[in-house]
């Protein structure tokens, strides 16, 4: 009798423990859905591009979005597209490979000098842009480009999972 319950607590203590460890690694693996949102101002001279950008990553595939003004400091223009892409995801890497870009309404030329302040991947199918991932002091995801951070992430009530 004293085997039979030590051997289903043994069971149940396993069971337990075993869940709880697949539970931790499979959310290290795959740390998504992710929404993010960011804006800021980048100028080169007279160029700059002031734009609200918006990143969704959600197993394998996301999307990039940029609303705002490009200005070339004779004009201002539009800018306003949506950059589909699929992703791989190493570590705390993340390489996006864009796949469609949708222009939304009247949106500055591919032409116009102020493009050059984006990377090509805004632009162009087939390109890649590698982030990085880490989590802050309060477990909210921090995306880097390089060593400039540019995404903070904070999880949206009752919409992202933790």
């Amino acid at each position: 009798m004293k085997y039979t319950v030590l051997t289903v607590l043994c069971c149940l203590l396993s069971l337990v423990m075993g869940t709880a460890i697949w539970r931790y690694y499979a959310t290290q693996k795959n740390p998504l859905p992710v929404y993010c949102s960011s804006e800021s101002r980048f100028v080169q001279g007279t160029l700059s591009v002031s734009a609200r950008y918006i990143v969704l990553f959600n197993h394998g595939s996301g999307m990039f979005s940029i609303n705002g003004v490009a200005s070339d400091g004779a004009q201002q223009q539009m800018i306003s597209r949506q950059v589909h892409f699929i992703y791989r995801h190493s570590g705390e890497g993340f390489t996006l490979e864009s796949t469609q870009i949708e222009r939304l309404h009247e949106n500055i030329p591919e032409s116009h000098p102020v493009t050059e302040l984006l990377p090509s991947f805004f632009s162009t199918g087939g390109r890649f842009l590698t982030l990085a991932m880490d989590r802050d002091q309060y477990d909210n995801r921090l995306l880097t480009f390089g060593d400039l951070p540019v995404f903070y992430c904070v999880p949206r009530r009752g919409v992202d999972k933790e």
